[in-house]
């Protein structure tokens, strides 16, 4: 439907759910499918190539688990021209920080992130987009390593190409 109808779909891959909460309470046998963010990425990424035009988000910079998660997710965004990621609540950093962003913007590109979905404004309120380790200005001020193009893009020009169902750019050689 999100093909025909031209509409992108935010996943949030929270895989470790699966190893104590099953989809259906009869099959814990679901339980050993995914192990480590490796067994999700195979699994998406048939899916990926079938819906070729349909835009994709990972939540939460594909939701890993530890910072080793991320040679995986990088993988698998990268191998997908219609796959990129927010920075909302990042798994295993403490906090977005601008070491974070560029770490993520070097290994998939600055026109494959966006800022924020429901973090952190759910975390803890519309000031945490201003104030706190969460706010916008750590892109806007603090990655030196970022070009004020990359900064825009991630802080609104991606979003706002996704929303219109249109894919990431690739990144620039």
């Amino acid at each position: 439907m999100c093909r025909k109808y031209k509409k992108p779909v935010i996943l949030d891959l929270s895989y470790w759910y699966l190893t104590h909460m099953p989809p259906r309470k009869e099959a814990p046998s679901r339980r050993n499918v995914v192990q480590r963010f490796s067994d999700y990425a195979t699994l998406l990424a048939p899916l990926f190539r079938e819906f070729a035009t349909v835009p994709f988000s990972l939540a939460h910079a594909g939701t890993a688990r530890q910072v080793s998660d991320y040679d995986e997710i990088f993988t698998l965004i990268n191998d997908h021209d219609n796959v990129s990621c927010d920075i909302g609540a990042v798994g295993g950093f403490d906090e977005v920080s601008a070491q974070f962003v560029q770490f993520l913007a070097k290994g998939i590109g600055a026109r494959k992130i966006m800022y924020g979905t429901d973090w952190p404004y759910w975390a803890s309120g519309v000031n945490s987009y201003v104030e706190g380790s969460r706010r916008w200005t750590i892109i806007a001020s603090e990655c030196p390593d970022l070009s004020d193009e990359e900064k825009q893009w991630i802080l609104a020009d991606n979003a706002k190409r996704f929303v219109k169902n249109q894919l990431p750019r690739p990144k620039k050689s």
